[in-house]
């Protein structure tokens, strides 16, 4: 069997290019009536009980050990609490083409961070790729400055991406630590469960005054799309795409996602790119590209 033939796997994945890439739009249009930290928190409190559940239907094992449990805490409060946070705030402060390709550069923190803890290290075309990135994130977010009605409205937006970007890149050099003895699967969804104990508190309030009746049924599927299938099911999809292609070829279809992010915010939220931005994009998928693949 030719190992590079179109899959299922591949098929599963094209379907997470374009729910994470559909994200941004729809937590946008969802953003214009909830808050964005009730946004943040009812997204991952949803997703928490989708992921748990299927972690029991797909594996025998559930439980973790006790040394697990503070990466778990690490994992859940930066890939799930600070991460959604950073998210819903710097999406309702910058556009969904910005914010697609700022968060594209998280490849370029993890493999900062990986080598500051001496995980891996940085080689010369890593080095380059890096530099490259960032000076694509440079132009990315001169480009907000460019445009007319926005100037510096977006940059308090472009720098909490890139809080994404870098909270990420945290959860990721975590989970490289208990993938040694657990499944991608269970990492993603027991990490989910204490992001979202973290966010309980935030919807006690919002929940008491009744603030949630408010938001149209249009908002509410806005955000259940990102929470369920965001959040839950497409993470899902590319953890099976990571076991049958492998992490190389499944990183890949990665690079499409703010494609297809830009793609349906001009459609929908007729947003505009400027020149500048559009060579701010081939330079952070450009850097991205050689570091990953150094």
């Amino acid at each position: 069997m030719n190992e590079r033939a179109f899959s299922v796997a591949d098929l599963l994945l094209l379907c997470v290019v374009v729910i994470w890439g559909t994200n941004f739009t729809a937590a946008k249009i969802a953003l214009r009536e909830f808050d964005p930290t009730s946004f943040a928190a009812l997204r991952t409190i949803l997703a928490a009980p989708v992921l748990f559940i299927i972690l029991i239907l797909k594996e025998k094992g559930v439980h973790f050990t006790k040394r697990d449990i503070l990466p778990f805490v690490i994992m859940g409060l930066f890939g799930h609490f600070l991460n959604r946070f950073c998210w819903s705030y710097g999406l309702k402060y910058t556009t969904v083409s910005n914010a697609s390709l700022l968060m594209s550069a998280t490849p370029i923190f993890a493999a900062l961070l990986a080598s500051l803890f001496r995980i891996e290290r940085i080689t010369l075309r890593s080095a380059i790729g890096i530099a490259i990135a960032f000076l694509g994130v440079f132009f990315v977010i001169e480009g907000g400055f460019l445009q007319p009605g926005l100037g510096k409205a977006t940059l308090l937006g472009d720098f909490l991406m890139l809080g994404v970007a870098l909270s990420w890149a945290l959860f990721s050099i975590f989970a490289k630590y208990l993938l040694r003895d657990s499944s991608i699967l269970k990492v993603t969804a027991w990490s989910c469960q204490f992001g979202a104990a973290f966010m309980v508190p935030f919807i006690i309030s919002p929940l008491a005054k009744g603030i949630f009746a408010h938001p149209s049924a249009k908002a509410w599927l806005c955000l259940l799309y990102v929470g369920i299938l965001g959040n839950a099911v497409a993470h899902v999809f590319w953890i099976a795409g990571i076991s049958k292609i492998g992490p190389t070829r499944t990183s890949m279809y990665q690079t499409f996602v703010p494609l297809v992010a830009i793609i349906f915010a001009v459609m929908i939220l007729g947003e505009s790119l400027l020149w500048v931005q559009i060579i701010g994009a081939v330079l952070v998928l450009g850097g991205v590209y050689l570091t990953r693949f150094a």
